[in-house]
């Protein structure tokens, strides 16, 4: 599921509720390295947002 999420936002980079999901799914799994980098990205989606 985690991999197919990862590889639905490589084919629509700016989905931000998908990178929330996919920083969500990463915290729960333990996989701490791939959630902080999941974050970094919504923090990059959400200043260009505004």
């Amino acid at each position: 599921m985690v991999e197919r999420l990862a590889d639905r936002l490589k084919e629509n980079p700016d989905d931000l509720a998908g990178w929330q999901r996919l920083a969500n799914a990463y915290a729960v799994l333990g996989e701490t390295e791939k959630a902080e980098a999941a974050k970094k990205k919504i923090e990059s989606l959400a200043k260009n947002a505004r």
